[in-house]
């Protein structure tokens, strides 16, 4: 029995030809998606890639399921086109909690897009910390959220959108801001984080997404940070740290909103280099509108359309 996901799977390894790549595009991680190939070939029996170093080549039967997979899924989109068009009018309202990030940059054309599509809609967007909109997604307050994955508490769903790079923000005037060395691939010099085991760092408190990322690199990288103030605002720590208080942790969709940005320099960090997932949240279990299914996919195309463009 074909699942969509399958298709989904395949047809990505297919155009790339790379796991790693097709991984990324996916939103998974690549040893996440060769298992998912391997057992999907032993279930059908057949193997549909040439493996030849990291260049995957379609084997004959690859051909022909790449083939109908192709079809499937433009009927999929056909069929779930025509069901969306009938139940249009069921959607009235959509509200969405957004952190504070970049995103919020975001919204008004999402909205607008929405709007042409759906013009007796209204929408209610609401800036909020990650764990107040968790809990008010839980309370069916809020339709959708938009926050870091994965979500903290139980009972909620999620959907990747973008990945963002976990950052050093440096004031610029420090010494070990000099350090940084450029690696291909990468948007911001890399820098040993060990360079700053003895510094103060502003961390953000335990209300913060962006505390449990920082903490998970300070894990790996086997040291704790000597903390020198805690602030529940992640826009706030770049402020504090631009003036000098000390360095803190922040992910490259916070820069082109924080008015402190230009005060600081950025680095990449971790072996290997840190990622953060966003994405959109919702109660598990619940059926989303046709309105807030829209959402989710401008927000993918959104999420998209900044990576190739290199938006922080």
């Amino acid at each position: 029995m074909l699942d969509l996901k399958d298709i989904d799977y395949v047809l990505a390894v297919a155009q790339y030809q790379n796991v790693s790549q097709a991984a990324k595009s996916l939103f998974i991680s690549q040893p996440a998606l060769s298992k998912y190939i391997a057992n999907l070939e032993k279930r059908l029996g057949v193997p549909l890639f040439n493996r030849s170093g990291r260049q995957l080549a379609l084997t004959a039967a690859g051909e022909q399921y790449v083939k109908y997979a192709r079809e499937i899924a433009r009927s999929a989109d056909s069929l779930r086109e025509a069901l969306e068009q009938i139940s249009l009018q069921q959607a009235s309202s959509l509200a969405v909690g957004v952190v504070r990030s970049g995103w919020q940059q975001e919204m008004p054309g999402i909205v607008n897009q929405l709007r042409d599509r759906y013009p007796d809609a209204t929408f209610h967007i609401t800036d909020t910390l990650s764990i107040e909109l968790e809990r008010k997604v839980l309370d069916s307050i809020f339709h959708l959220g938009l926050t870091t994955l994965p979500p903290q508490l139980p009972g909620l769903e999620s959907v990747a959108i973008e990945r963002n790079h976990v950052l050093l923000a440096v004031p610029a005037g420090s010494p070990l801001a000099r350090r940084g060395v450029a690696r291909e691939g990468l948007p911001f010099p890399w820098i040993d984080l060990h360079y700053f085991e003895n510094c103060d760092y502003v961390i953000q408190d335990k209300n913060c997404r962006m505390r449990m990322i920082a903490d998970e690199v300070f894990r790996q990288e086997g040291f704790t940070p000597k903390v020198r103030l805690t602030t529940q605002s992640t826009f706030s720590a770049m402020e504090y740290a631009s003036s000098g208080v000390g360095v803190c942790m922040i992910t490259d969709d916070y820069i082109s909103r924080a008015p402190a940005a230009g005060r600081l320099r950025y680095f990449c960090v971790g072996e290997p280099v840190a990622w953060a997932s966003f994405g959109a949240i919702y109660r598990k279990g619940v059926a989303l509108s046709p309105l807030a299914r829209d959402f989710i996919r401008l927000c993918k195309a959104a999420g998209r359309r900044r990576t190739e463009q290199g938006i922080p």
